[in-house]
């Protein structure tokens, strides 16, 4: 009940102070639209033209092909960007959830304490790496993030149990995973999907990129506890997860950031029938 209360306000907020993209708007045809978002949003006192009944009539044949963005993404260019963004979310959210859902039995096996030293345990370690790490994000920061996470990872597992001596050492490592995470992919996992695609093609791309994203903890949340039991490392395990993310950014250079992404929209609308567009 407090969810759904919760949602409905936000969905509020969001309907009274939050508009949609005046590209967006624009690209839907509804050119009156943008101009009142651009003034609402930006103060920009935008003056939109009568059109020309031959700009009308490629207007509306551009509202009605909306169908084909689907077979847009399917370009090699989208479909790097889609793989790449596909691996950096779905990966950052399996090894982030394993380690998030398994802290508490991670640090009871540190401290051999009991329930109150653990849960301030996990607390600290979240308020003093994740958070703050978040807070200093930067765009180019998601290959040091996973860098860092995968450093880490392998760390904990040289380690296994830890004695008193690597006590320290072994909170560190795994405070430092958690920093990674702020500091890289968990900031940027969702914009660099958002950021992938014009506007024409972004509800598609960020939506298939959120189906990933969004299943992987569910994986997390099942796997971690059998494979803590079937194989006492796990962190083996979930430093794959980093890795990966590792070799896909060195493969596929995608950097978002300065990058007008919306121009392609008007590539696309420009390109030739029957051309290929890459």
């Amino acid at each position: 009940m407090r969810a759904s209360i919760i949602a409905i306000a936000i969905i509020l907020v969001r309907n009274r102070y939050i508009s949609e993209s005046p590209v967006w708007a624009a690209n839907q045809g509804n050119l009156e639209e943008a101009a009142r978002i651009l003034k609402r949003t930006y103060g920009v006192d935008a003056v939109v033209e009568k059109s020309s009944p031959q700009e009308n009539a490629r207007i509306g044949a551009h509202r009605a092909a909306t169908w084909k963005t689907t077979a847009y993404c399917s370009m090699p260019t989208y479909r790097r960007r889609t793989i790449l963004a596909a691996v950096i979310g779905s990966a950052s959210s399996f090894g982030y959830n394993a380690i998030i859902f398994g802290l508490p039995v991670i640090i009871a096996s540190f401290f051999q304490q009991g329930p109150l030293t653990t849960i301030v345990a996990a607390l600290a370690l979240n308020l003093v790496f994740a958070f703050v790490g978040g807070l200093i994000c930067a765009w180019k920061m998601t290959l040091f993030g996973h860098t860092l996470q995968f450093v880490s990872l392998i760390g904990l597992a040289l380690i296994g149990k830890p004695g008193s001596g690597a006590l320290v050492v072994a909170i560190l490592l795994l405070g430092g995973y958690l920093f990674g995470q702020g500091f890289g992919p968990g900031s940027h996992s969702m914009t660099y999907a958002s950021l992938s695609y014009p506007t024409s093609l972004r509800g598609i791309g960020v939506g298939f990129n959120q189906t990933l994203t969004r299943s992987t903890p569910t994986v997390s949340l099942f796997l971690f506890p059998a494979l803590a039991v079937a194989f006492g490392k796990v962190f083996w395990l979930i430093a794959l997860a980093p890795l990966t993310s590792l070799l896909v950014l060195l493969v596929i250079h995608w950097e978002p950031s300065g990058y007008d992404i919306d121009g392609e929209d008007y590539q696309q609308q420009a390109q030739p029938q029957g051309a290929t567009w890459a």
